[in-house]
This record gives C-alpha cells, sequence and structure tokens, in this order.
C-alpha cells in the first residue's frame, strides 16, 4: 500500500468511527457503539499525532453528518431549497461544527508521547471540547459521547459533572482500551481496578438522595396538539387551530398543571388578548395552572421573544435566553448572512431573554423553564433547576419530522432530569411529549405523530444536586490544568 492510500485510509476510518458513534444514542442506545468509535479514534491519534487536526475533523465530519442528519429534513421540508442545495447546506453545517469539534483534539501533537499521559490528555481534552462547542458562536452542544450512558450503571455520575463527566469516563475508557497493548502489566490492572471501582461508586452514588419529596405528588396534564407545521403561521388557520387548542383542553381542566406546547398559540400575546383572557378564567375556574408556550412582542424595545406564559393558577413569563443558530439567530451574521441568503434559509428575527428571570409561580412551586432547544444546554438549566421544584420545557419538534432528532432531544431532556435530581414535564408539538421522574426515566410519552394528550403525577422535589450548585466550572478547570500539567511536561522533557 502507498503512503498516500494509507493516508487516505486513516481518515476513512476516522470519518467511519464518527459515523458509528450516534449508534449509542437516542434512539438506538447501543453504547457500546460510541466507546467502540471514540477508542478507534484514539487509536489513530495516538499513533499519527501530526495529523491530529485532521483525524478528529473527519471523526466529526462522521459524527454530524450521521448524527445531526435531520438538518437536512429541516432544510427541505419547511425552506425553499430544492434537495440538493438542502444536501450541500447540511453537509456544510456538519463540516463547519466538525471545525471546532477537532480543535482541541488538534493539541495532542504536544502532549507527552506516554500511554498514560495520552489517556489522560484524551479524556481532558474531550470534555473541554464539549464545553467549547457548548458556548461557541452561541453553541451546538448535541451529540455528546455522555448521553449514550444515560440508561447506563454509571449514570449517577451525573448528578456530580453532569454529561460533561460522564462524557470523560466513556473517553477515559475509550483511550484505555484503544492503548491496551502499550500499557504494561501492572497499568492493565491498575486500569480494570479503577474501571470497576467507578462502576461499584456508580451504583453507590445511585443511592445518594440528592433532593428530598417535599408535599404531595402534581397531577399533570401535557396536550400534544399535532398542527402541521406548514399551516402553523396561517392566518386563515389561526382560529382553528386556537378552537382546536380550547376544545382538546377541556377534559384536562381540573389537574393541577395543563401545559401546551412551544408556540402552541400561533400569534404574539399582545394581538390574541380576548383568547388569553377567556383562557385564563377557565382555568382559574378549573383551580388549574396553565403554561403555554406564545410568541411575546414589546412594544418599548420593539423586541420579539419566543415565550413561556402562565396563565389560570399560575403568574409569570419566560422569554427564551438561548436562541437556535441559523433559525432563531445567526452567528457571525456579517459574514454568514450573505451566504445564507443565496441558500434562501428561512430565519426568525428572536430576541434574547434577560440571563437571570424569575421562575414561573405555581401555587407554592417553582419551575425551571427550558423552551425546546435551551433544554440542550447543561449549564443552564442546571443554573435555573437549584431554586425550582419542578422543571419545564416545552418544544416544536415538527421541524425534525419523522427522523432520529426528536428521540434524541427527549434524551437529553432525561439526562437534565438526572443532572438536578429533579422531575420534568416535556410537552411537544407532535412529540415526544413525556414525564420524566428525577432518576431521568420516562414514567409516561405521548404517541408521536399524532394529537395526544397525556396525564400523570410527579412529585416535587427540594434541594440540588452538586451540578446543579457548581455546573461545568470544577470540571473545566480540571481539564484544563490536567493540559497544563501536561504541555509542562512535555516542554521541560524537550528541553532536557
Amino acid at each position: 500500500m502507498t503512503p498516500l492510500a494509507a493516508l487516505g485510509n486513516r481518515y476513512l476510518v476516522a470519518g467511519a468511527a464518527g459515523a458509528l458513534a450516534p449508534l449509542g444514542l437516542a434512539p438506538f442506545g447501543y453504547w457500546p457503539a460510541t466507546l467502540v468509535a471514540m477508542a478507534l479514534l484514539a487509536r489513530l491519534l495516538y499513533r499519527h499525532r501530526q495529523q491530529s487536526y485532521r483525524l478528529s475533523f473527519c471523526y466529526g465530519a462522521g459524527l454530524y453528518l450521521v448524527g445531526a442528519s435531520w438538518v437536512y429534513v429541516s432544510i427541505v421540508n419547511f425552506g425553499t431549497l430544492p434537495a440538493a442545495l438542502a444536501a450541500l447546506a447540511t453537509i456544510a453545517f456538519a463540516l463547519f461544527v466538525a471545525l471546532f469539534f477537532a480543535l482541541p483534539l488538534a493539541l495532542l501533537r504536544q502532549m507527552p508521547r506516554t500511554p498514560l499521559s495520552f489517556i489522560a490528555a484524551f479524556t481532558a481534552l474531550w470534555l473541554l471540547g464539549e464545553w467549547l462547542r457548548s458556548w461557541l458562536l452561541t453553541g451546538f452542544p448535541w451529540l455528546y459521547a455522555g448521553y449514550s450512558l444515560t440508561d447506563s450503571l454509571v449514570a449517577s455520575y451525573a448528578a456530580i459533572g453532569g454529561v460533561y463527566l460522564l462524557s470523560a469516563l466513556l473517553a477515559a475508557a475509550a483511550a484505555a482500551l484503544a492503548l491496551w497493548g502499550e500499557l504494561r502489566r501492572p497499568q492493565r490492572w491498575a486500569g480494570l481496578a479503577a474501571s470497576a471501582l467507578v462502576v461499584l461508586t456508580g451504583l453507590g452514588l445511585d443511592r445518594v438522595q440528592w433532593t428530598q419529596a417535599v408535599g404531595s405528588p402534581i397531577s399533570v396534564a401535557l396536550l400534544q396538539p399535532d398542527v402541521d407545521q406548514a399551516q402553523k403561521w396561517s392566518a386563515s388557520q389561526r382560529s382553528a387551530i386556537l378552537g382546536a387548542l380550547e376544545q382538546r383542553s377541556e377534559p384536562l381542566w381540573g389537574h393541577q398543571i395543563v401545559v401546551w406546547p412551544e408556540a402552541a398559540v400561533p400569534a404574539v400575546a399582545q394581538s390574541v388578548p380576548t383568547f388569553l383572557a377567556r383562557i385564563d378564567r377557565r382555568a382559574r375556574a378549573a383551580n388549574t395552572a396553565l403554561i403555554t408556550g406564545i410568541p411575546n412582542y414589546q412594544a418599548a424595545t420593539g423586541r420579539y421573544y419566543n415565550s413561556v406564559l402562565a396563565l389560570g393558577n399560575a403568574s409569570g413569563l419566560y422569554n427564551k435566553t438561548q436562541l437556535v443558530p441559523f433559525a432563531e439567530i445567526i452567528p457571525l451574521q456579517s459574514l454568514l448572512g450573505p451566504l445564507l441568503a443565496i441558500f434562501e434559509l428561512p430565519m426568525e428575527s428572536m430576541s434574547h431573554g434577560d440571563r437571570h428571570q424569575p421562575l414561573l409561580q405555581v401555587g407554592e412551586w417553582q419551575l425551571a423553564t427550558a423552551i425546546c432547544y435551551e433544554v440542550v444546554y447543561p449549564d443552564l438549566v442546571a443554573r435555573q433547576a437549584a431554586d425550582a421544584q419542578l422543571l419545564l420545557t416545552v418544544s416544536n419538534d415538527a421541524w425534525f419530522n419523522h427522523t432520529i432528532a426528536p428521540h434524541q432531544h427527549l434524551q437529553m431532556a432525561q439526562l437534565r432530569a438526572r443532572e438536578s435530581a429533579k422531575a420534568m414535564i416535556r410537552a411537544t408539538n407532535n412529540g415526544v411529549s413525556a414525564l420524566i421522574d428525577h432518576r431521568g426515566r420516562l414514567l409516561a410519552t405521548a404517541p408521536q405523530y399524532q394529537a395526544a394528550s397525556l396525564t400523570g403525577w410527579l412529585q416535587p422535589r427540594t434541594g440540588s444536586t452538586w451540578y446543579s450548585r457548581t455546573g461545568s466550572l470544577p470540571w473545566v478547570v480540571t481539564a484544563l490544568l490536567i493540559c497544563v500539567i501536561l504541555l509542562w511536561r512535555q516542554r521541560r522533557s524537550v528541553r532536557h
């Protein structure tokens, strides 16, 4: 085999490994697939350090082309592009994210060349990479490796370090697996002992009661209206949609909380005051808290918000703080705006809500709210969850159509509940609507792609986990320190 062919094969293997990784996530759930994919990448990076960035880029490209393939469906179904240009836009998006995926792992070429140092560096850089992708250019915190461990024996670590710690544990295991042949026998035994200790500690953490039940369980009802996205914002359909919301909610009044999904009311709140006043009266008469997604316009500033409004036996308004890149907001608009105009991608003009907003009040309970895409941001949800007794997320996953994205989205909501040790209400337009307990387990789900309602009971809880109090900061600082120490050791060894 020629050197050029061997080089090409390396990149193909890296890309194939990235494409394999999503099989460990929802809806597939084959977590060893993610472990094997990461181990393949670790092996390639260990043997070919000078190509660290390019190999990592190929892995990232495979990861996002497969795991975020739903971007194509969103563009081709709800944009104006023909299929060929939609495919091109999807590929461009995947490659764009892959550029940032590869950045931290490129530092491996500067690290010490011993197996143990590589394992430490790979683990630390993987954690830093996921953290970087949670905020750079507004962030795209999707397809994190740790989600493959949502239902595993070590999922309890989420209460300490969130999905970042789960990803780090998986990265360490993958790197050790990749370098098993390079490790000395005592190091192998130490690795096996460490793995056993991690699992046993995880089982112990699973018994820790981070939060405490307070009061009685609350009766909750979710309405899943299944409104066609193509008709949702049509003025001619507004009356029919509002009428259906009222009619389908009639059997639900009397539950302590009734939730409509993101933008369930297809008009800004200020344009439908009569409808909202009528619903408010109906909810109060039933002693029910109604929470609905609805656009909101503030005349004083001329800004539009994607919001959640509480009516009836509840109060509060929450404006979405973390907007969807390339949908609600354009990163680097001066640079990318003209390009997106060429592709004719539909763009909304929304504003960021304040970072610190009061929690929604439902009787004596407070709800931490995340609208759609916000629930994929671990630190954002953790920060709001600390003082809440229940978690709430509303979404409109109709944009994803029949793809794997709604299941990925649900899995991330499950882990947010596990990270905060508090139950979560998840109401969506067409699925997957769900009631999730404080351990991230699905108590009930509504069928996808049809109008439905879902009822059940959730237990309010008080207190907070370590992760709710600290967020990712301790783990990011630890990973940075590991990298600094390893870089210092490498420079010192070169000098001597």
